[in-house]
């Protein structure tokens, strides 16, 4: 998804103004009325897809975010579990008779 262009522009890397930015404007598009009388059905379409466009890209946006998440959380377990072992060892040195 992330090597995918979303609104005909280049993927970034996502940061929160931007993210809600977009949930904005996607939140003023799916509340518009439609016009009165003969609806411009051409014109509901494009409004339709702009909406979908933009859902897809926080779609992204999250996905990426939560991604960063995972492999932050791993490092950090990962280190807690390197620091775990070393003070397992260090306390059974100290008990070990001399």
């Amino acid at each position: 998804m992330s090597s995918q262009e979303t609104n005909g522009q280049a993927p970034s890397n996502p940061g929160m103004t931007n993210l809600s930015a977009d949930i904005a404007q996607l939140s003023s598009l799916l509340s518009q009325e439609p016009a009165e009388g003969d609806a411009d059905v051409a014109e509901l379409l494009r409004t339709i897809e702009a909406a979908d466009g933009m859902a897809q890209g926080v779609e992204s946006k999250l996905d990426n975010m939560l991604e960063n998440l995972d492999s932050l959380l791993a490092s950090l377990e990962s280190k807690a579990d390197a620091n775990n072992v070393t003070e397992s060892s260090a306390a059974h040195r100290d008990k070990e008779p001399t």
